[in-house]
């Protein structure tokens, strides 16, 4: 029977294992509070038997809107529903079933926070899983067994995002009304340039037409006045034939020979 025990330099050395162990087990549950108590990422662990919050940190529970002691005693799951928008609702639905069964090992996703009081915070989600073995190797499905939350406030970086997107807009918008009234102002040069040489030219197209009328009048002029001289010129001498030649009287044998 004897020889059946372990030694006392074996109990010694599993006893030495089980301390080291321990030792290591306390170190890293210091290291996970301080991480958590001093990270200014929000963090927690759901435990998936417990259906709760093992562990959870203030930047967390003031994200959520929620008191830290509220947040450790409810339902993370009936949280994540109520306090995620119906818009990113659905798609991290399918993303975290995925989760679930094993089929990923993370996921993050950007949405919007409704806390309780009303406001709204966005905030970059990551969840990581921490899987069992499959219960039966034919089905790979990997049993959720804790899963660690992070969240990051990006509220501040989606709105200055926002301001700068609209602002792009603004600016866009300007610079299409500018390039249309540089248009419309080359426009109206070029028309007034043409507009320009057509008053120019009917100018001078009015003048030659003046021009014309003037001599056209001034020939006309000088070809009734020759005519009108000679009409003068034969009018004169027909009076000046009538005057010299005498005019027969009866008493000149203007009258009929008797006899």
């Amino acid at each position: 029977m004897a020889a059946d025990q372990p030694s006392d330099a074996e109990g010694a050395a599993s006893r030495a294992r089980a301390a080291q162990a321990e030792a290591r087990a306390t170190q890293l549950e210091t290291w996970l509070e301080v991480m958590l108590e001093t990270s200014p990422i929000a963090m927690g662990i759901i435990s998936s038997a417990e259906g709760r919050y093992v562990r959870a940190n203030q930047s967390l529970a003031d994200l959520l809107g929620l008191a830290l002691e509220e947040l450790l005693a409810s339902d993370p799951y009936s949280i994540a529903q109520s306090i995620t928008h119906p818009d990113e609702l659905v798609a991290e639905q399918k993303l975290f079933a995925e989760l679930a069964v094993g089929a990923r090992a993370s996921y993050t996703i950007e949405k919007r926070l409704q806390r309780p009081d009303g406001t709204v915070r966005w905030a970059r989600v990551t969840l990581g899983g921490i899987h069992d073995d499959p219960i039966d190797p034919a089905i790979p499905a990997r049993p959720l067994r804790f899963t660690v939350v992070q969240m990051v406030d990006i509220t501040e970086e989606r709105v200055l995002a926002e301001t700068l997107a609209r602002r792009e807009a603004e600016l866009r918008h300007a610079q299409k009304v500018d390039g249309i009234g540089r248009l419309a102002a080359g426009i109206a040069h070029d028309f007034n340039n043409l507009l320009t040489i057509i008053m120019g030219t009917g100018e001078m197209l009015k003048s030659h037409a003046e021009a014309g009328a003037t001599s056209a009048r001034e020939g006309h002029s000088r070809h009734l006045r020759p005519v009108g001289g000679r009409r003068k010129i034969a009018t004169v001498a027909l009076a000046d034939d009538r005057i010299r030649r005498p005019r027969r009287s009866r008493a000149d044998g203007g009258g009929r020979d008797p006899g």
